[in-house]
Parts: structure tokens; sequence; C-alpha cells
């Protein structure tokens, strides 16, 4: 109102009021994106854990087809391995025993080419399958106290006549400072080698293949074998693929040298398996060097081994550089002194006649002759030594290529033995035993039959469990000779049948060398399993093995 009580005229004001900002465009355009976004990483995150979901299905499905195909595999190459083991002890064991009767040159031949070929045949059948057991993780390591000397000891006899044939100069060499007494799987660690030294052999024509042993010097429980020949050799970039299954180095030397490709490869997937390393260092037309670490670790529970210190003198009169070193350390072992003149002051003087002699090794041996020294010559032959001075020498042998502590001590005490005789001297002990053979099949049987009563045994047989346990208790038998897969009842249920009241001994043969197969013998109370194919010998040494288990 005005001062008069009057009424001024009306004015209009506008105002605009905005909104709080949590309700603007802008604030609604963010909720719906922040909306969408929440819709989005819902979406990804739920198709994510689908998408990991779904691959989680996926690995554990493919696992699952890889461990079946594996098994698969597996159980197809134990029933191929045992199809073809069983006649393959027929092949094998009808030429063995067709080899003790007589023939003439052309037809001993013959009969030896089968049995080589049969031989080599049973090598791939091995190597495949000890390859199929590694790449299934099946092949478990036996760790147990062994002898390092005996060991290698082992090895070089069985390439001595490989050796001897191809007049290779062929050395083991143990350091005398390492300790021998190491635990390890001596079967792997045996094959390991067995693979290396065939290769080497197969591949080395002339020259030397020579393996030493010694121990790490940063850790002593490391044991270093170095295998070098000078044999055809490798290029160094096939080197790299050598150790994968089935792969030579060159097409042309499978042809002229034949082989699966598969030694290697074993031996590289046995040496991982023991924590070890190998590796290769070649040179084509010069030779290759494989050098094998293992973890052998000391042990105080092997039991001594008899090291008799001789206290005697010896001369070396050596050209070979690996022999001396070879025969050195093996002295060491002995408790061998050695120097390498004069021969006259020696008990004993060593000469290597691999090659022609040199003055100085004319020079000891004429010493030798003078003073009487027993001397021993090194090598495969003394051709090399003149006929007239062979004849002077007074009490002389020869000390056959490779050289092993064996075969040192003995040059000192030829009428001790120590360790394992030769093959040749194995001879079954002449006791006639009466044995129950129960076996299908009808080659195998005949194998049976004629090797055992080739051993002046006395043989039964019969092809299935029930007949088996008619005869068991009608007869008395000294051994029990069944095979494990029989028509039926098999031979593990036979043992698990008769309650054997006279405590025989119980042979089982087998083509099948799973695992389970050996474990359920030695559940059962089998004292040995004879592989199909067996030798006479080893039937032979399966029996005596068994007998003194039962004493």
């Amino acid at each position: 109102r005005g001062n008069y009580g009057a009424w001024s005229d009306p004015k209009e004001f506008s105002f605009k009021v905005n909104p709080p900002p949590w309700k603007t465009t802008w604030a609604y355009m963010l909720y719906l994106l922040a909306l969408l976004s929440i819709i989005f990483t819902a979406v990804y995150l739920y198709r994510r854990k689908l998408l990991y979901e779904n691959e989680i299905v996926r690995q554990q499905t493919q696992k699952q087809l890889a461990d079946d195909a594996s098994k698969a595999k597996s159980e197809f190459l134990a029933r191929v391995s045992h199809e073809v083991r069983t006649p393959l002890n027929g092949v094998l064991g009808m030429s063995e025993l067709l080899l003790s009767t007589e023939m003439n040159d052309e037809q001993n031949i013959y009969a030896e080419t089968i049995i080589t070929s049969g031989k080599h045949l049973l090598d791939i059948i091995n190597d495949i399958l000890d390859l199929s057991k590694i790449e299934a993780g099946k092949l478990e390591l036996e760790e147990a106290p062994l002898n390092l000397l005996s060991l290698i000891d082992e090895i070089a006899n069985a390439f001595s006549s490989q050796a001897k044939q191809k007049n290779i100069v062929f050395t083991c060499c143990v350091g005398h400072n390492l300790d021998i007494k190491r635990s390890g799987d001596l079967v792997r660690i045996k094959q390991i080698f067995f693979n290396l030294l065939s290769n080497a052999f197969k591949f080395t024509d002339k020259g030397e293949i020579n393996l030493f042993v010694q121990s790490d010097e940063d850790n002593p429980n490391i044991i270093i074998f170095r295998l070098v020949d000078t044999g055809i050799g490798i290029n160094a970039e096939l080197i790299e693929n050598l150790f994968n299954p089935f792969v030579q180095a060159d097409s042309s030397i499978t042809r002229k040298y034949g082989g699966t490709g598969l030694g290697l490869a074993i031996v590289k997937q046995l040496v991982e398996k023991m924590n070890g390393e190998i590796s290769l260092e070649s040179e084509v037309n010069k030779g290759s060097v494989f050098t094998v670490k293992l973890m052998m670790n000391k042990v105080d529970t092997l039991e001594e081994m008899l090291l008799p210190q001789l206290n005697k003198h010896s001369c070396l009169a050596t050209n070979n550089n690996n022999i001396k070193l070879c025969l050195q350390e093996y002295l060491h072992f002995c408790g061998v002194t050695f120097n390498e003149h004069p021969a006259s002051t020696a008990d004993l003087l060593f000469v290597d006649c691999v090659s022609k002699l040199s003055n100085s090794q004319s020079t000891a041996l004429l010493e030798a002759c003078e003073k009487q020294t027993p001397v021993c010559l090194i090598g495969y032959s003394s051709e090399y030594i003149d006929v007239e001075l062979l004849n002077k020498l007074n009490n002389c042998q020869l000390l056959s290529l490779p050289l092993t502590h064996n075969k040192v001590l003995s040059a000192f005490q030829p009428q001790r033995v120590y360790g394992k005789t030769c093959e040749n001297a194995i001879q079954p002990v002449g006791v006639s035993y009466k044995i129950l053979v129960v076996e299908d099949n009808l080659v195998n049987q005949q194998v049976c039959i004629e090797m055992l009563e080739k051993l002046n045994h006395i043989v039964d047989v019969v092809d299935n469990v029930d007949e088996a346990l008619i005869m068991l208790q009608r007869n008395s038998y000294d051994l029990l000779l069944t095979d494990y897969h029989l028509p039926g009842k098999d031979g593990l249920e036979l043992v698990s049948l008769w309650d054997n009241p006279q405590n025989i001994p119980i042979l089982v043969i087998t083509a099948d060398l799973t695992d389970e197969v050996l474990i359920s013998c030695n559940k059962q109370g089998v004292d040995d399993i004879v592989t199909k194919p067996f030798t006479k010998k080893q039937l032979t040494d399966a029996i005596s093995h068994a007998f003194k288990k039962r004493l």
C-alpha cells in the first residue's frame, strides 16, 4: 500500500527454480550409463565365468581323453607284447635247441641268424614298451644300494665281445677317489648305458670307445659318466632333435645301420626321471661325447665290497693313454703301486698290445725275459709281439679289453675269482628235478620240455589250471612252472587255489611285463618270474634262484 492506504499497481516477477543436481538431465544420463555399465559388466563377468567353466570342462575332458588314450595305448601295447613274445619264445627257444644239435657250418649260420634277428626284434619291443611306460607316467624307479665298481664291470663285460669282434679299443674307467657305495635304480642305470654303448658300437667301426666315471667336484653326490667314441659323429644342427622318439640323425643312417630311433629318447627320459642331465657334443667323422650326470647319493648300508690291498708293485709299458689311465685307476683300487720303468723290479709287467710295440715296450719285455718277471699283455691278441720273444716270456697271460677291476685283480691272483664269472663258466647244477609245466601254447610246451629235459629234469605238462590241480594232488613235484595267461583260470589263480603242502618253488612264465603282473606275482609268493622269450640259461638261473629262496 501507499502512504494514503491505497494499493499500488501489481507487478509481476518470474523465477526459474533449477532442479537439484541429482535430478538433472546429465544426472539421468549418468544414471543410465552407470546402469548400462553394470549390466554390461555383469554380462561380461557372466560370460567370462561361463568361458572359464567351459575351459575347465574342456581341459578336464581333454585330460580324460588323453588318459583314456594313454591307458588304451598301454593296454594295447601290453597285449601286442604278449602276442608277439609268445611266438617269439618259440622261435628263439627252438633256435637255441637247434644250435645244440649236430649241424654243418651253413646250418649253424642260419640258426644263429634266426637268434640274432629274434633278439633284435625283442629289443625293439622292449624299447617301445619302455617308452610307452615313461610317457604314461607308469615307470617307477627303485632306489637301492649299489656298487659302482660292480656296475661298471657288468656294463663293460656285456660289450666285450662286440669290442673284440670290431677290434675297437674299449675301456671303462672308474676314478679311484670315487666312493663306490651309492644308491640308484640299478636296472634303469644299466639300461641307460646299454643303450648309449649300443649306439657307440653301432656307429664306430674303428678307433676307441671309452667310458669315464667320476664324481662332480662341487657336489660329490652327483656322478658324471662320459662316453667318448671315435665314430661317425653327428652334425651340430641335428643334435637338438636326436633325443626325440623315432628320430635318426639322417635317413641314410637308418638305411645303413637300422634302428628305430627310440634308444636315445628312452635314455633322455630315464635320465630326467632320475633328476639328471644328459648332453651331447659331436663332430662329423671325428666322434661323439655323451655326458650323463646322475644324482647317486652315498650310502652306508651297502655291505663292504671285498677290495684286497695286494701291496705289490707293477710296471706299465703302455702306448695307449686311455688304457694307461684305466689301468692306473684300477691298480689304485687294488693297492698296487706302479711306474713306467724299470720292469726288472716289478712283480708284474703290463704291456698293451693293441698296436705295434714302441721301443720302450720292447725294452721292457726284454728286461722281463732276463729277470723272469711275469707279464700281462692287454689287448685281444699277441699279434704285435715277436713270436720268439713271446716264447721266452715267463708266466705270460693275456688280459682282454675292456679292463675291469676284477680282471686287473685276477692278473695278480689268477686262481681267485671276484664277482660274477663269465657266462660260459656257468653250468647248470647236475640235479634232476620233477617239474610240472602248465602251458597252453603247444610250441612253448615243446620249448619247455626240450630245455628242461636237456637239463636232466623230469617233466609233466598240462594246459589248464584244473588239470594242474589234479596232477599236483596225485603226484609229488619238486617245482611248479606255470604260464601266467591260461584259458579260464590264470596261473596266479592256480597258485592261490593250491595250498602247496610241500612248499615247493613256484616259477611263473609270462610275456606280460606290466607292473600289475609283477606286483601280483610277488603278493602270491611266486619265487621268480621267467620272461618270454627266455633262454636255457635264463631258465636254469630262475630254477636255481627259486630253490635258493626256499632254503
